[in-house]
């Protein structure tokens, strides 16, 4: 009877957590797959078209051609398996022989997705916890009027589409198939372009280091001016 009794406790326990899983709502970013652009700004970066509270397991089901959604957060803001993922950001500092990032971004996001091509001003390492992406990693003199004809006339372009593009500019890039895992280096100013590998989807985890640069803090501040506080990829 004790052993039923406990067993019955572990049950409802349970339940209890998932219950509570699925009622943690997050502040997810809703973007339009044939307009991430939005026109908000002088060049293109992807936009979200709105936010929605959204139930935390939304990320276990949700599919869709047209649309995708995006999670991204302090990890010290975010509650559920944080633990979790903490032990993943200090297993990938060891391994790297990081020192402690100035902050550490969880992120959902469903599949298809792409982030089209920009900079950030930090210094970023990626690690995939769950899924697959695609990467492309290249420089840009930041000559404006450069960087603003390169990054319109490839706002529309998919993966292989802007490996065509960066080839025909004689433009060098690196090209990167994350698997779950896997860990890049994003160095403050370098400009990447990022796709979903496939149909699952995604849970990325980046390690930040604050730089200063006024040089790149000027051109992103011209290129995306009301986005000021996407320098460092928050929402």
């Amino acid at each position: 009877m004790i052993v039923l009794l406990f067993i019955l406790f572990l049950v409802i326990l349970n339940n209890l957590l998932v219950l509570g899983e699925s009622q943690t709502k997050l502040h997810v970013g809703i973007f339009d797959m044939s307009d991430l652009y939005g026109r908000r700004e002088p060049a293109p970066r992807s936009s979200p078209i709105e936010f929605k509270y959204l139930d935390y397991n939304i990320f276990d089901h949700f599919k869709n051609e047209k649309y995708y959604i995006e999670y991204k957060d302090s990890l010290e803001n975010h509650e559920t398996d944080k633990e979790y993922y903490k032990r993943i950001i200090r297993e990938v500092s060891n391994n790297l022989q990081l020192k402690d990032p100035d902050d550490a971004i969880i992120r959902f996001a469903s599949c298809p997705h792409r982030v089209l091509s920009h900079f950030d001003c930090i210094e970023r390492y990626i690690h995939l916890v769950k899924g697959m992406k695609r990467v492309l990693l290249f420089d840009l003199d930041l000559n404006h009027e450069y960087v603003m004809k390169i990054l319109h006339e490839s706002k529309d372009f998919d993966f292989d589409s802007m490996k065509n593009k960066l080839s025909n500019e004689s433009i060098v890039f690196d090209e990167y198939n994350m698997n779950t895992g896997d860990t890049i280096h994003i160095p403050a100013g370098k400009f990447h372009y990022v796709e979903c590998g496939s149909r699952e989807n995604t849970i990325l985890l980046s390690l930040d280091y604050y730089v200063e640069n006024d040089s790149l803090d000027n051109e992103f501040e011209r290129l995306w001016p009301s986005q000021q506080e996407w320098k460092y990829e928050k929402y």
